[in-house]
């Protein structure tokens, strides 16, 4: 059965869902507490908390943090991996004449560069990705307004709208976009408008399901 549509594009996550940056995470969260220390903020244990602690009372180390974390994506680039089933999901989306939006909390310019790597990014009309400034980084998902703003600038309504990914954060995003999730995890369980799947497959098989296409 139908869900709603026809569906004209799809934001996609891409670390974890469509390839995988191969960073030294535990070094970058070492590496981030220093930033705390000098500004002399307790130090949480997420990363993003951190950093969201560090936008919050000093933007300029907030800045500094960014760059270190953008060095170690660029690293990470050269050593990364593709997702099984990426894309053949690319190329079931493109061939169906939906839009794709990379929307990602990695640098932009990171995934510009590792989508190239692995081929994909040919399949997207644009990138949404971290900008290293301090409005940038407030803008990250799972805000919407980046989302949303595209959308508008598109003159598409968010009900012909999806969002692909592999997280919470992702989910959080369909949620306050007011969008359908269809999220790719093996711990994470389909409620209201999320869609979880196992793998890639499964989920280009429910969106073929539930969508009409133009």
């Amino acid at each position: 059965m139908d869900l709603r549509g026809p569906l004209e594009i799809a934001f996609i996550d891409v670390d974890e869902t469509l390839v995988q940056f191969d960073i030294d995470w535990d070094r970058v969260r070492l590496e981030t507490r220093y930033f705390l220390k000098e500004a002399d903020i307790r130090s949480p244990r997420g990363l993003h908390v951190m950093l969201c602690k560090l936008a919050e009372s000093r933007p300029d180390l907030l800045l500094r943090a960014l760059e270190n974390l953008r060095n170690h994506e660029y690293k990470g680039i050269e050593r990364s991996k593709g997702t099984p089933g990426a894309e053949s999901l690319l190329y079931f989306l493109s061939r169906k004449n939906i839009l794709l939006y990379a929307v990602s909390t990695n640098d932009a310019g990171a995934i510009e560069k590792i989508l190239k790597k692995h081929g994909l990014k040919e399949y997207f009309a644009g990138i949404i990705g971290r900008t290293n400034t301090f409005q940038g980084f407030r803008l990250l998902k799972p805000n919407p307004i980046a989302v949303l703003h595209t959308l508008q600038g598109l003159h598409i309504h968010r009900s012909h709208a999806i969002v692909i990914g592999n997280s919470v954060t992702d989910a959080k995003l369909a949620r306050s976009a007011h969008m359908q999730g269809y999220i790719y995890s093996s711990t994470l369980q389909s409620k209201r408008n999320i869609v979880v799947a196992k793998t890639l497959g499964d989920l280009k098989a429910t969106i073929l399901k539930k969508w009409k296409f133009l």
